[in-house]
């Protein structure tokens, strides 16, 4: 590898690291020419990078990311999944495929900045997704707001019915006063009427 190739190789790779949500980093020991054609299909499918690098470069590239605790993981065959929307996706495709395949080691990996371990990376594959966390936190948030407007609109339809009643009873006691008017106001209207009467 020519040494501008190389140069430009730890710059992508950089880059990679430092825009990256997550990277796990796994051992592809064992790992035929198909096995490795699906794992990038999956990484593709899943919208994360799948990159194979040679340990000088990933060092060099590491360092200038900031992200020298990774340095000691960066032993024998090296492939770095990136994820870069949804941190958890990358140790979710790499897990299961190691656990399929039998053959992908997870070494460790970066979660939002921090160099984990391949204890952590499996713990990280078993999170629900983003969008799934996003819908819960909006549920147990919406939740209470629910249940205020639940209350309200209670109160409103208790509001209304009083003011039904209230509207019922007054009518019943309108219709009863202009039941009592009407024998005085025929008699006023006999009396008027006898008095033009000559």
């Amino acid at each position: 590898m020519a040494r501008v190739e190389k140069e430009r190789t730890v710059e992508e790779l950089t880059e990679m690291f430092k825009k990256a949500q997550a990277v796990v980093l796994s051992d592809f020991t064992g790992l035929n020419v198909e096995e490795m054609a699906e794992l990038r299909r999956r990484c593709r499918d899943s919208s994360v990078v799948y990159r194979v690098a040679k340990n000088t470069l990933a060092r060099f590239a590491a360092s200038k990311a900031d992200l020298e605790p990774l340095l000691p993981y960066l032993t024998g065959p090296n492939g770095f999944t990136f994820g870069y929307d949804d941190p958890a996706v990358p140790a979710k495709v790499i897990n299961d495929f190691a656990k399929e395949s039998g053959k992908l080691t997870i070494k460790g990996g970066v979660f939002q900045g921090e160099v984990i371990g391949p204890d952590q990376v499996k713990r990280i594959a078993t999170l629900p997704g983003k969008d799934v966390l996003l819908s819960q936190l909006l549920m147990q948030v919406g939740a209470p707001i629910s249940r205020f407007a639940e209350v309200l609109r209670s109160v409103l339809r208790e509001f209304l019915y009083v003011l039904t009643q209230i509207g019922e009873v007054k009518g019943a006691e309108q219709r009863e006063g202009e039941a009592e008017k009407k024998p005085e106001e025929k008699k006023s209207e006999e009396l008027e009427q006898g008095k033009e009467q000559p």
